[in-house]
């Protein structure tokens, strides 16, 4: 306004000060819209953790069960009204949070998402602990290097391992990532997970090691469903030349495949073992650990 009475005179100040009346007007108004949008917003949010709040409750209740619960339990447990219960199970199913038993009479779980949640806290000292055993009976039968993998939801990375006592030995150290598309391991978890999984995965270039990596996403398509129709993986020279893996996945109740337990070592030594006794001592190993993963797992739900 000083600028329209400098330069503009008192008809033009006047003109000013009803712009600047129009303006607060307008501005008024805005805030006023902006208010309500803001109350709204609160209200919204206030609603979505309400709904959170008594997931959470539900998830709670289930859990602690151990043996599931009837949607009419759980609405006894958590003090909500039958209807609600129903609508916000339907979510929590859809998510793949909890999961039903039963055909008539329904009882409900932790569904395996929840379950794989749980599993990528647990501690990797702890597992490499849980995995001492059976990593060094494997070392102990074949003098080849035995190692355990865990899915972390985007990759797959080595978190224990067992070396034998000689000379030329391979080296899986623990945190390394291994190749989804190469490493035997990897192909072993990798070949059990979701469509979208595998489809974010290869998005991503991939690198060939050897000339016997394969990069082409139809030759490692085919390659998982052997996994699959197998039970087990191989790399021969995908990754390092000389060097052979195999891998076994562990298949969790309730979980799926989230890890895996491989042997590696110098090919010429690997090709001196018949396949399938390294397969089904490793198939062996995978029961154990999955019997002793699954077993924490309980624990640790149960001390939460």
């Amino acid at each position: 306004e000083y600028a329209v009475w400098i330069f503009g005179g008192e008809s033009i100040a006047f003109r000013g000060r009803v712009e600047v009346r129009r303006y607060e007007g307008r501005r008024a108004e805005r805030d006023g819209v902006n208010a309500k949008e803001s109350e709204g917003a609160k209200r919204r949010r206030a609603r979505e953790t309400n709904v959170l709040e008594r997931q959470i409750s539900i998830l709670e209740a289930i859990s602690a069960s151990g043996d599931g619960l009837l949607q009419s339990e759980i609405a006894e447990v958590v003090g909500l009204p039958k209807a609600t219960v129903h609508r916000l199970m339907a979510m929590l199913v859809e998510a793949g949070l909890v999961v039903a038993r039963g055909r008539r009479r329904k009882a409900y779980v932790v569904g395996p998402r929840l379950t794989r949640l749980l599993h990528a806290e647990i501690e990797m000292n702890r597992l490499q602990r849980l995995a001492d055993a059976p990593l060094h009976a494997l070392v102990a039968r074949f003098q080849e290097t035995a190692y355990l993998a865990r899915f972390t939801g985007t990759e797959v990375r080595s978190i224990a391992m067992a070396v034998p006592e000689r000379e030329w030995r391979g080296h899986v150290y623990p945190g390394n990532t291994m190749p989804f598309y190469a490493a035997a391991s990897a192909k072993a978890i990798f070949a059990f997970q979701p469509p979208e999984v595998l489809a974010r995965a290869m998005k991503a270039p991939l690198m060939r090691f050897t000339p016997f990596t394969k990069t082409d996403p139809e030759a490692i398509h085919h390659e998982f469903a052997m996994v699959r129709a197998r039970g087990f993986a191989t790399c021969r020279e995908e990754i390092d030349m000389g060097i052979m893996a195999y891998a076994c996945p562990i298949n969790l109740p309730n979980v799926g495949v989230i890890y895996s337990v491989g042997l590696t070592g110098p090919i010429g030594r690997i090709d001196k073992t018949p396949e399938a006794e390294i397969v089904a001592a490793l198939k062996k190993a995978a029961d154990q650990l999955a019997s002793r993963i699954a077993r924490m797992g309980r624990v640790e739900s149960r001390m939460e």
